[in-house]
C-alpha cells in the first residue's frame, strides 16, 4: 500500500478498487470487504486502503471463496502475522488522516470567516460594542488557530520506528500545510485587530455629504438597533449596505430622493 494525500474513505467512482484484499496463487479470495470486520478496529478503515495481501501459506480457500477455511492448523498464524499490520500499523493511520484532515477545514473556515469580518470593518462598524464585540472574536479564533498549530505539529512528527518493526504513520505533508495555513492566518488575524483597534470608521459616515451629522448619527442608532434585535435572523451586512447604497441615491441635481 501507499500513503496519498486523500484524507477519507475512497468512494464513489474509485470505489471499486478500495480496501485491502486476499490473493491466493493470484486468485482473488472474496472481495473488498473480507478483511474489514476481523482485521481492522473499525470495519470502514478498509475503505481507507488499496492493496493486496497474497498468501503463500497452504491455507485453503472455504467453499465459497470469501474466505479461508478458519479451522486449518496455519490459520491462526496468518490471522496473528496480518493483525500485527492491520491492526497494530493500519488501523492507526485513518485517525491521523481525518485529524488533519479537521484541522484543515477548520483553518478554512476561520480564513472565510475573518473575510466576512474584514468586509464588515471596511464598510463601518456600527458602534464601539460591535467593535469589542469583533475583537473579542478574533481572539477567541486565535485561540482556536493556537489549538490548531498543536494539533497539526502533532500529526507532523516524523515516523518513529518500533522495535517490533511497525513504524507510527503520520501525514507530513497535510500537517505541513496546515501549519504554515494556521499562522499565515494568525498574522491576517494580528494585522486585522489592530487595524479595527484604530480605526474610528462608522457605517454612518459611508454616507454622502448630503446627510447631516443628527441625521447619520440617528442612522447609526437604527442600525445599533437592527444589531441588537436581528442579527441573528438576517444577514446585516448585506442589508446595511442596501440600506447606504440606497440613501446615497441622488437625483440629477444633487438632491435626496
Amino acid at each position: 500500500y501507499g500513503v496519498t494525500n486523500w484524507l477519507g474513505t475512497i468512494e464513489n467512482e474509485d470505489a471499486t478498487i478500495r480496501g485491502i484484499r486476499l490473493r491466493k496463487k493470484n486468485i482473488l479470495i472474496g472481495n473488498e470487504n473480507s478483511l474489514s470486520k476481523l482485521f481492522f478496529t473499525q470495519e470502514r478503515f478498509n475503505g481507507w486502503f488499496i492493496g493486496e495481501v497474497f498468501v503463500f501459506a497452504n491455507l485453503i480457500p472455504n467453499a465459497r471463496r470469501d474466505f479461508f477455511e478458519q479451522e486449518d492448523p496455519q490459520y491462526p498464524y496468518f490471522e496473528k502475522a496480518l493483525k500485527k499490520h492491520t491492526i497494530e500499523e493500519l488501523s492507526k493511520i485513518p485517525g491521523k488522516f481525518s485529524r488533519a484532515r479537521n484541522t484543515a477545514k477548520n483553518i478554512v473556515k476561520t480564513i472565510q470567516e475573518l473575510e466576512d469580518i474584514k468586509e464588515e470593518v471596511d464598510k463601518g462598524i456600527t458602534s464601539f460594542a460591535r467593535k469589542q464585540e469583533i475583537i473579542k472574536t478574533l481572539e477567541d479564533k486565535e485561540k482556536h488557530l493556537q489549538k490548531n498549530i498543536t494539533e497539526a505539529v502533532k500529526i507532523n512528527r516524523a515516523e518513529i520506528s518500533k522495535g517490533d518493526g511497525t513504524k507510527n504513520h503520520e501525514v507530513p505533508q497535510v500537517g505541513e500545510t496546515v501549519i504554515a495555513q494556521a499562522k499565515e492566518t494568525i498574522s491576517a488575524l494580528t494585522r486585522l485587530k489592530e487595524e479595527i483597534s484604530t480605526n474610528t470608521k462608522t457605517i454612518s459616515t459611508t454616507l454622502n455629504a448630503s446627510y447631516s451629522r443628527e441625521e447619520k448619527k440617528m442612522f447609526d442608532n437604527i442600525i445599533r438597533v437592527l444589531e441588537n434585535h436581528c442579527g441573528k435572523c438576517i444577514s446585516l451586512v448585506s442589508l446595511k449596505q442596501i440600506i447606504v447604497d440606497e440613501l446615497n441615491k441622488k437625483t440629477n441635481g444633487g438632491k435626496r430622493k
